[in-house]
């Protein structure tokens, strides 16, 4: 079987793909989707409009840069695709967007035909080859450190996942080849639990968070939205001059006062700069997001803390992201379109 990703001698291929998404749960999750867009398709429903599918064709083209006919099809008989496929995909995804209330019998035709175009077009097999890539990354760096196969019948659960699957055709493969597979895909993912205790103890999160005090300063506050920017900034006066309090100004308004916590990375560059200069006990804004002009009275300027959970974990995965990234540089190799 050809390989999808490889990394010095080590190589992965989509049967270890699929293995890894069990691991993972992603391919149960991409499973679920197909099946429910195919019992879309199958009811007597009113059909997705072709203009409709064109326009998320084009929109897909776009975003994977194909912008000749040549590209996109090319892109598609790498992949053993036609067009029809991908319209399948998009309209099974605009059936489940258009559909997300109505209750299926369960039942589906089956999925083996059409799996391979969800897992392509999706994204899905491409996002499990950047985690295979991952983790074939954390053994590498570690060498002979990297953990073994661990216990045996720690992969029954997978194999019995996998087993339950013929219309894939992991069956192929055999019991004894899954069981060999599912064990080596789960010494990897230790092997990137591992790496991460060496890359991101409490010394180097420190420094990580320490790197980051402004961009990923933490701010509290009550907002409220309107949809003119004239209508803001009398809100505006009314709280700054006028010292009426926020949720009046807001009740006035006809609009509801609501919390918002925000970090300054993930801001656009207008409500950026207003916030950095902004205290807490003084009003932000207006500036325009979601179409709707926000004003925010800050409660709270927080520097990231490694006791703050959210903000550790961004640490540890820039940690694991920038060791793994730095290992994967000049060796990785993609010999599949995926």
């Amino acid at each position: 079987m050809r390989p999808a990703v490889e990394l010095g001698e080590a190589s992965i291929d989509v049967a270890d793909l699929v293995l890894l998404g069990l691991i993972l749960g992603s391919w149960a999750e991409l499973e679920q989707r197909l099946e429910r867009g195919l019992a879309l398709e199958a009811m007597d429903l009113p059909p997705i409009p072709a203009e409709e599918i064109r326009s998320a064709a084009t929109y897909f083209r776009y975003g994977h840069n194909l912008v000749s006919a040549a590209d996109f099809k090319g892109w598609l008989g790498e992949r053993s695709l036609v067009v029809a496929d991908l319209s399948g995909v998009i309209r099974r995804r605009l059936l489940r967007e258009r559909e997300s209330q109505l209750h299926t019998d369960g039942s589906a035709p089956e999925i083996g035909g059409t799996m391979w175009a969800e897992a392509v077009c999706s994204g899905g097999l491409r996002k499990l080859a950047l985690a295979a890539a991952d983790r074939l990354a954390a053994a590498h760096r570690l060498g002979a450190e990297a953990p073994g196969p661990g216990p045996e019948g720690r992969e029954q659960p997978i194999l019995e996942l996998a087993m339950e699957r013929a219309s894939i055709g992991l069956l192929t493969l055999g019991e004894a080849e899954l069981r060999s597979r599912i064990r080596r895909l789960l010494a990897l993912c230790d092997a990137l639990e591992q790496l991460q205790t060496q890359v991101a103890d409490e010394q180097a999160i420190e420094r990580c968070l320490a790197s980051h005090l402004l961009d990923w300063l933490q701010i509290g506050g009550e907002e409220f939205a309107l949809d003119t920017e004239g209508a803001a900034l009398e809100a505006r006066m009314l709280i700054v001059e006028d010292g009426m309090p926020l949720v009046e100004v807001a009740e006035r308004a006809g609009v509801a006062a609501a919390h918002r916590h925000l970090v300054l990375d993930g801001v656009t560059a207008e409500a950026n700069s207003a916030l950095v200069a902004t205290a807490p006990g003084e009003v932000a804004g207006p500036w325009l997001e979601a179409e709707q002009w926000r004003v925010v009275l800050v409660t709270a300027k927080e520097p990231p803390s490694p006791q703050e959970p959210v903000m550790r974990e961004r640490a540890i995965q820039e940690l694991m992201r920038d060791a793994l990234d730095r290992t994967l540089a000049g060796r990785v190799i993609w010999p599949q379109a995926l």
